[in-house]
């Protein structure tokens, strides 16, 4: 299985392999490069498709859900905006997740309680 892991340990075989060969021959730096350059493209190419699981599992979809869904997340609030959106989500009926930083619950402590008290979910993004 193409995992994060197992790429990395893959490559660093064949790095250790080159050492090695580099005590019987010279081996040109391009081919240690070639190797650093092919392994960060392949990190690159797993970590942006999510349906690879390259990192962790993960479900892209689920065929027994046939109706369409997604999942509304605001970031670094509660702020004063946050109140134009509380009124957009209530008037289209939606819920969404808000992650807050402690510093701005601190700074709009009736934001929080409205966003709760409106059945939206809360969640810890950090204090600062």
């Amino acid at each position: 299985m193409i995992t994060h892991r197992n790429i990395s340990l893959f490559f660093i075989f064949l790095v250790l392999l080159l050492n090695l060969l580099n005590f019987y021959i010279t081996v040109n730096f391009l081919w240690f490069l070639g190797i650093i350059l092919i392994w960060i493209g392949i990190n690159a190419v797993g970590s942006s498709i999510i349906s690879s699981n390259y990192h962790v599992k993960a479900f892209c979809n689920n065929p027994l859900e046939t109706e369409k869904k997604i999942a509304l997340t605001f970031d670094d609030g509660p702020t004063s905006y946050t109140l134009e959106v509380l009124a957009l989500l209530k008037k289209y009926n939606a819920k969404a997740t808000f992650f807050c930083i402690g510093k701005n619950i601190e700074a709009h402590p009736e934001i929080l309680k409205q966003i709760i008290d409106e059945g939206h979910l809360v969640g810890n993004h950090s204090y600062s």
